[in-house]
């Protein structure tokens, strides 16, 4: 009797033991499944609506907007902002479209440890109206910074800073972004083609506004019909 109650005590250990592995196997399968991946993949189509019918008033011969750049980062930095007095790179992008300066200020970022991948990639021509690009990020440096020269300009631009990818515990699907016209606050022209006219006393980046005889443009859009001047759309790759 007493043997057969010490077998019958080890089968229900069995159990117990096996039950208890299965039942953690099975927690740490739907734990893994849930965490954020690590890296992401976008596609962004940088689309204009600057043409002659939409924005008449002193409409430039030449438009095309200046190769993309910036990067990805983390919040620890910041590239340029509304309100802060444009950096020597910035100035160089918003007035001539040029990179070289902006990029050693990347890449001193991304020495500092606060920015993972440098983007330079194509404009858009005088006879396109689109640009696409595809980049990658990770989860530590999940915000994105983008400008492009409005030329030919004084030292006007468009561009996001900042913009996070992630979204409550998971990357973005699609974020499309309305895109308004920035002055830089380096140079005094006020149309699109004015000469040259470098400003001594440097005034921080504002969005545009200016006198309905030089531009059609107020709070960075279109006085009247509110259209702008481009969008970002950001699409994730799903592979």
């Amino acid at each position: 009797m007493n043997k057969l109650i010490q077998q019958f005590k080890l089968i229900i250990i069995s159990i117990l033991i096996f039950g208890c592995g299965s039942s953690s196997s099975s927690n740490s399968t739907t734990q893994d499944s849930s965490q954020l991946d690590k890296q992401a993949k976008y596609k962004i189509v940088f689309q204009i609506q600057w043409d002659t019918d939409s924005f008449s008033t002193n409409f430039p011969s030449n438009r095309h907007f200046s190769g993309l750049i910036g990067g990805t980062h983390n919040k620890e930095t910041t590239i340029w902002a509304n309100g802060s007095l444009a950096s020597a790179g910035i100035e160089e992008m918003a007035e001539t479209g040029a990179k070289t300066i902006l990029l050693q200020e990347l890449e001193a970022i991304q020495l500092q440890g606060n920015l993972e991948s440098i983007i330079s990639e194509g404009g858009i021509s005088s006879s396109t109206e689109n640009v696409t690009i595809e980049i990658s990020a990770s989860s530590d440096f999940s915000m994105l910074t983008l400008v492009s020269m409005v030329a030919p300009s004084p030292d006007w631009f468009v561009g996001i800073q900042g913009i996070q990818l992630i979204e409550n515990n998971n990357w973005i699907e699609e974020k499309v972004i309305n895109l308004v016209v920035y002055d830089a606050g380096t140079d005094e022209g006020t149309t699109f083609s004015s000469t040259n006219i470098d400003n001594a006393t440097k005034e921080n980046i504002s969005i545009l506004s200016s006198s309905r005889s030089d531009t059609d443009f107020e709070n960075g859009i279109h006085f009247n019909s509110g259209i702008y001047i481009g969008t970002f759309t950001i699409t994730k790759i799903n592979e």
